[in-house]
This record gives C-alpha cells, sequence and structure tokens, in this order.
C-alpha cells in the first residue's frame, strides 16, 4: 500500500469537519516507498487523530487565532541505521492539562463528554502498537503549537 494515498484518503474524511469549524487542513507528504499495513486500521487511526485535532482547535477558548491542522508523512532514521515511516497529526488547539495527559490512552476517558466514547486513543495506540510502531503527543496547555500563524 502507498501510504500518501492513505493520509489524502483520511484527510479527505476529515476535511469537512475542518471546513465547517474554520480549520485548515494542511498536508505535507514525503515519498515512502510502500508499507504493509492494513489499510482500513491504520486510516481509522489517522481519521481518530485528525477528528481530535480539530476538535482541539473547535474546543480552543481563543477564537482569534487562524486554527490549523497539519498531517505530515516522511522517513526518519533510528539509531540501529534504518528508516522509518512516520506520520505525524499536530495542531494549533487548546492544548492539554497535565490531568489529561495522564488519562489520554486510558479506557473510557474523553474530553468531548457526550461525544466521544473514550475508546479513540486508546484503541489508535493499539493498532500503531501492532503495526511495529510507537504513538506518542507533546501538547502544553495554552500554548501555541508549530503550526500557529
Amino acid at each position: 500500500m502507498r501510504p500518501p494515498v492513505l493520509v489524502q484518503e483520511a484527510a479527505s474524511i476529515i476535511q469537512p469537519l475542518a471546513d465547517e469549524n474554520n480549520v485548515e487542513l494542511r498536508l505535507h507528504l514525503e515519498h515512502v516507498g510502500e508499507a504493509y499495513w492494513d489499510k482500513r486500521s491504520i486510516q481509522r487511526v489517522l481519521v481518530n487523530l485528525g477528528t481530535d485535532a480539530v476538535d482541539a482547535c473547535r474546543f480552543d477558548p481563543d477564537r482569534g487565532k487562524n486554527f490549523v491542522v497539519a498531517m505530515s508523512l516522511g522517513l526518519k532514521g533510528r539509531a540501529e541505521g534504518e528508516e522509518r515511516i512516520v506520520i505525524e497529526v499536530s495542531d494549533n488547539g487548546c492544548g492539554m492539562d497535565e490531568e489529561i495527559k495522564e488519562k489520554i490512552f486510558s479506557r473510557f476517558f474523553s474530553t468531548k463528554g457526550g461525544q466521544g466514547t473514550g475508546l479513540g486513543l486508546l484503541l489508535s495506540k493499539k493498532i500503531v502498537e501492532e503495526h511495529g510502531g510507537p504513538i506518542s503527543f507533546d501538547s502544553m496547555l495554552g500554548v501555541r503549537g508549530p503550526n500557529s500563524e
């Protein structure tokens, strides 16, 4: 499977939500060759992360921002000398406090009230790890992310 196509497909699913919430969706896709992933599972992860990123913008009280969600795909080297395909999803939304960061991958934990099941990030983590990769995040409450204007 070709990872750039997968990221583009996930972005097309997220785009209507981004448009509805005045969030710009940016893609940066490098050629990374073929990947032996379960397409449906990885697409689920990307849609979940992208939707969460749009929600971080949607729930940000600073309505004066130019909200941006970025999805990037590229290769990164590892200490062992091999390269790994890396997909990053970032936003310049509201960020997370320490309590939320500690619970982010917990079952049934959601910051979306009745709109979330609290399973999305937990399932995403499981899928990524089953594909041999790590999943991580970086967030600071109230600090503008790398996509800030």
